[in-house]
């Protein structure tokens, strides 16, 4: 995995995981939305960074396919 595509892939898994976390209900405005963003810990955070060397280890052990 080329370094522009870790980016790419870590920007992508992390836009994923928050925004399943701030669409988790419906939000009858920008601003509610917003809040929800807000809402989101450092701690969640640090988790999915940390988490990140574990995927890319899957992704190299299967050669670059599907991890």
């Amino acid at each position: 995995m080329k370094l522009l595509d870790f980016l790419i892939f870590h920007g992508q898994l992390l836009g994923m995981m928050l925004s399943d976390k701030a669409c988790a209900k419906p939000h009858p405005s920008v601003e509610s939305f917003d809040q929800s963003l807000d809402e989101i810990t450092l701690e969640t955070l640090k988790k999915i960074v940390d988490n990140f060397p574990k995927r890319m280890k899957a992704c190299v052990e299967a050669k670059g396919g599907h991890c």
